[in-house]
């Protein structure tokens, strides 16, 4: 196999102990493909993170470590391990990922076969034969939502198709394209870092494959779930974010005004409730959001615009109707299927 067709595979980890083992063993088993290395960049981790994959694969030379002294956030932490990588493509994996055998060499395929793909997702499902993601689309608010969440898996979804965005729990990325687009950006620490880089493609005239026939496994949330504030200010904070940036100015006004709204809404239902640390923690949203202003304005005029929003609306990547936020409402994306035994 030619050297432009090795993987990279890059696995972002903060406590990922009890997890990391699985995931490393599907990678290094992975087959038809030429695994160049794996990159572990551990944010900080206070457990056995670190310590269990230098005792496992410490003589694996294809393994290698960058410990991070302070947790630099997910999109920090990513955009290292690309620019440390040495392959012309590079999967992105979450440590509470599970690889097929066959699910990195079916996303080389699809992903080499069109220089016009940036990215490519598999499809992602739960150990129980739930689908955890078939790829993600977006409302006009900017919540992304994944096609087929929390549904069994009856083959429904086993149609090649392009995506509005592709979940980095595992996704293979062309690491030219990635770096041309100026990678994650590492403002947003966590959330919708995905969806904006994929955003950004798109605009740049890139497209986002969704690949059925690779297959990955993710428990999901692993460490999310334990931190339910910090999941809503970072989410919501970089809906914002991105909204703002990425529309057409005038769109993109409109839209942030309209979530500011929303979520200065939701904090007066939370007091209500009893909840005065949503209410505390939208104040910061809308502080760090102007505060940012400048910044997110030059991102925006740094943008490179190859396709119209019109062009991504006629793809039906992103919906009039509001299923994103619907599903955040309703709360659906925080209940977890019952695993079948």
């Amino acid at each position: 196999m030619s050297c432009d067709n090795t993987v990279s595979v890059v696995i972002v980890t903060h406590n990922a102990g009890k997890y990391i083992l699985p995931c490393l063993v599907s990678v290094l088993s992975s087959r038809n493909i030429h695994l160049e290395d794996v990159i572990v960049v551990d944010n900080a981790s206070q457990d056995s993170t670190v310590d269990t994959i230098q005792r496992v694969f410490g003589k694996d030379s294809r393994v290698k470590i960058i410990r991070l002294h302070k947790n630099m956030g997910f999109p920090y932490a990513c955009n290292l391990g690309i620019a440390h990588a040495h392959s012309k493509y590079v999967v992105l994996m979450n440590p509470d990922a599970i690889a097929d055998p066959y699910c990195f060499a079916n996303l080389l395929a699809i992903i080499s076969s069109d220089g016009q793909v940036a990215v490519a997702q598999p499809k992602i499902v739960h150990p129980g034969g739930y689908i955890d993601s078939a790829g993600g689309l977006m409302d006009l608010l900017g919540h992304g939502f994944h096609i087929g969440k929390l549904q069994r898996d009856q083959g429904q979804y086993d149609r090649s198709r392009d995506i509005f965005y592709a979940t980095f729990a595992c996704a293979m990325l062309r690491r030219d394209i990635y770096l041309r687009l100026g990678g994650m950006d590492p403002r947003f620490f966590l959330y919708n870092e995905d969806l904006d880089f994929c955003w950004r493609c798109w605009l740049a005239g890139y497209r986002i494959i969704y690949a059925p026939n690779a297959i990955a496994y993710h428990v999901g949330q692993h460490i999310t779930k334990k931190l339910p504030y910090q999941a809503i200010y970072f989410g919501r904070r970089n809906r914002l974010y991105t909204v703002f940036t990425n529309y057409p100015l005038l769109v993109g006004i409109v839209a942030s005004l309209l979530l500011l709204a929303f979520y200065i809404d939701l904090s007066f239902l939370s007091v209500i409730r009893g909840d005065k640390i949503e209410a505390r923690l939208t104040l910061r949203i809308v502080y760090k959001f102007f505060r940012d202003l400048k910044y997110l304005t030059r991102k925006k005029l740094s943008l490179v615009r190859r396709r119209h929003l019109s062009e991504i609306l006629a793809r039906r990547l992103i919906t009039f109707k509001l299923v994103g936020l619907k599903l955040y409402l309703t709360g659906l994306y925080r209940r977890q299927p019952a695993l079948e035994k």
